[in-house]
């Protein structure tokens, strides 16, 4: 690989052997003048109904191949959600996914509001709202992309192995994914 680039929000873009390939979503695609056929576009859309994560893998002319993820919501984050709620807390969700997968997480695990395809920027944005409204917000968050609201945010907390800068901007590290941790 001559070179890799990572385009914030959309995927990454690689060049090998003198050819250009990109992984991404949709917007990445459409940016790109990237085009899709039938069949590929046909399935990616009934995978994201499935409230599944698509990526696609294309050269700089067409999609090549869709990639399908899907998360499997845990019990303990439903529960998670559950004492939240009986401690009278607002759960907010804010994803880089897709608005179908983002939709049915938020209903299965009991999320109050959720927002879909939120940029970093977004996730701060959001945070800045919530307290210009007089709102205490608390941010639980793991990556690279959540960094920004993380310091924004009145209460934040780094979950599991989080990225090294989630991990340093954080008021409360917990070493640990599990949901539950939260309400304690």
């Amino acid at each position: 690989i001559a070179g890799t680039e990572s385009i914030t929000g959309r995927g990454i873009k690689a060049l090998i052997d003198g050819n250009t390939y990109f992984v991404g979503n949709r917007k990445l695609l459409k940016e790109n003048k990237v085009t899709i056929s039938e069949e590929l576009n046909r399935v990616s859309e009934r995978w994201q109904e499935e409230a599944k994560t698509i990526s696609f893998f294309t050269d700089e002319k067409e999609v090549l191949a869709v990639i399908a993820v899907s998360d499997k919501i845990r019990e303990s984050s439903v529960e998670a959600i559950r004492q939240l709620h009986n401690m009278g807390i607002e759960v907010h969700m804010l994803t880089g996914d897709n608005e179908q997968s983002a939709r049915a997480i938020s209903i299965e695990s009991g999320i109050d509001h959720y927002k879909a395809e939120v940029l970093p920027q977004g996730k701060y944005d959001y945070i800045r709202q919530l307290q210009a409204q007089g709102r205490v917000v608390a941010m639980a968050g793991d990556g690279i992309n959540d960094s920004q609201a993380l310091a924004q945010a009145d209460v934040s907390i780094a979950m599991g192995k989080g990225s090294d800068i989630a991990m340093d901007v954080a008021k409360m590290p917990i070493i640990s994914s599990a949901l539950t941790r939260i309400p304690e």
